[in-house]
């Protein structure tokens, strides 16, 4: 991993569990920061509340969606 993004903080939003923990999963394995929310509001309130270099979200969630 290049040192730049040795760091990185990563939000996960998905309603899919399966999904959630696959990608939590891989990017801890390579060495991420990664947080997993389970909906379009608490992804929208980590959002607001901590700073993210990268933010992962399905797009068809119910409530506020990944486009939202």
């Amino acid at each position: 991993m290049p040192a730049a993004f040795k760091n990185a903080r990563i939000l996960i939003v998905d309603d899919n569990q399966s999904n959630l923990a696959l990608m939590l999963y891989l990017l801890q394995a390579f060495g991420y920061e990664a947080l997993a929310k389970k909906d379009g509001v608490a992804g929208w309130e980590a959002a607001q509340s901590e700073a993210f270099d990268l933010i992962l979200t399905d797009i068809q969630m119910p409530g506020i969606d990944g486009y939202e």
